[in-house]
């Protein structure tokens, strides 16, 4: 049978994979910059490796805010609608949830500063997507998950 689900588990993994995801950003941003041309100073290298150490700080921080108020209550409703719903519990129910967690603060922000509605409805897709990978690989409840993400 199913192990007890573990939401400081998938607190964990969720935050892993949002650090992930972000460590994957900054290796595309730094292929993309090292195909520009050399600019004409010299690069200090000890400014970039303390503002690196000074952004992973930040972005676990962040990883782990938005895996704490979104992921982790999109998995548990998504657990709850998936049994009550469906009678048993769905993977595609954690990318809805989540899509319903980020949609008011995301509309909230968008009216306030007046944005147009495509960049609104791209950048809720995106966070949709970005946060709903924590939530799904966090979502199985084998032993050893962690293990397997970190390497």
């Amino acid at each position: 049978m199913h192990e007890k689900r573990s939401y400081g588990r998938i607190l964990l993994v969720s935050v892993l994979v949002g650090c992930l995801e972000v460590a994957l950003a900054v290796v595309v941003v730094l292929l993309y910059v090292r195909t520009q041309p050399p600019p004409d100073t010299p690069v200090d290298h000890a400014a970039p490796a303390a503002g690196l150490l000074s952004f992973g700080m930040l972005v676990g921080v962040i990883a782990f805010f938005l895996s704490l108020v979104f992921v982790l209550p999109a998995v548990a409703l998504a657990d709850l609608l998936g049994r009550r719903i469906g009678g048993r519990e769905s993977w595609w129910w954690v990318p809805l949830t989540v899509a319903a967690l980020v949609a008011p603060p995301i509309w909230a922000f968008a009216a306030y500063n007046r944005v147009e509605a495509r960049p609104v409805l791209v950048f809720w897709a995106e966070a949709t997507a970005a946060l709903s990978v924590g939530g799904l690989v966090a979502r199985p409840r084998h032993t050893g998950l962690v293990r397997r993400v970190v390497l």
